[in-house]
């Protein structure tokens, strides 16, 4: 417990970034079973969360579309699987995943299924894309329309959060 214990457990993140490849079949298994399992041991658990933020630090690619794949489970099943703080989390686990092809966010975030907090994330992660010039400006457009028209999620939901943040940046 403690600042000692940060230090440690984030020093033991930062030494595993450069082992990610070889981390990476185990996760990605692990993250290809997960959408379809009811729930996951505590140390799969663990695994999948700390090596999640592990792949993206190193910027692995193939852990892109599980990660989405995953977001699309209800939102408790979330929780159980990836820790209370996922919905903080999974913006920066997209970005650094992310694997070139927009096309799973928009699917995420138009997915009147996934979570509230998913399709936040994948409107925030479309946003910055788009103002880095990775994703096209005028797709973005187009399914903010349509999700202003057609959406069926409450006004509460984080969903009208990440679509507030994104027509600022268009």
């Amino acid at each position: 417990t403690g600042p000692q214990a940060f230090r440690d457990y984030y020093g033991a993140l930062r030494a595993a970034v450069p082992q990610a490849a070889l981390l990476a079949p185990a996760v990605l298994a692990l993250a290809a079973r997960a959408p379809a399992a009811p729930m996951l041991l505590v140390d799969e658990q663990r695994l999948l969360h700390r090596s999640l933020h592990v792949l993206a630090a190193a910027r692995h690619t193939p852990g892109f579309r599980p990660l989405v794949d995953l977001l699309t489970r209800p939102y408790a099943g979330l929780v159980l699987m990836l820790g209370p703080s996922w919905p903080a989390e999974a913006p920066g686990l997209l970005l650094g995943l992310f694997d070139g092809d927009p096309a799973p966010l928009f699917a995420l975030a138009s997915n009147a299924e996934a979570s509230g907090p998913a399709r936040m994330a994948a409107m925030l992660v479309l946003a910055r894309l788009v103002w880095e010039e990775r994703a096209s400006r005028a797709s973005l457009l187009d399914l903010l329309d349509r999700m202003d028209r057609t959406d069926p999620a409450p006004l509460d939901s984080p969903v009208w959060l990440g679509f507030q943040n994104a027509i600022r940046l268009p």
